[in-house]
């Protein structure tokens, strides 16, 4: 009877978790796309235009979220 292998991962693998500079490139996008929308949403109202409201909660919550995410960054990698 043969057991079966277990796979062995590389370290780089096995972290989990976004780094530093994946996060600051995440909330610049994420504040970019909350401007634009707000751009786009202070033009007068056409008909059939796009109801952009919906995609600046989301926008603005990813972005909470991330700057949380750098404060708990900095503040591990500082002990």
């Amino acid at each position: 009877m043969r057991l079966a292998q277990t796979a062995t991962f590389p370290a780089s693998a096995l972290k989990s978790g976004m780094d530093l500079i994946e996060t600051v490139i995440a909330l610049a996008a994420c504040v970019v796309l909350l401007i634009v929308a707000i751009l786009l949403d202070r033009r007068p109202y056409q008909p059939g235009k796009l109801n952009y409201i919906p995609l600046m909660i989301i926008a603005l919550a990813v972005c909470l979220v991330l700057g949380r995410h750098l404060v708990d960054f900095n503040s591990l990698t500082d002990t």
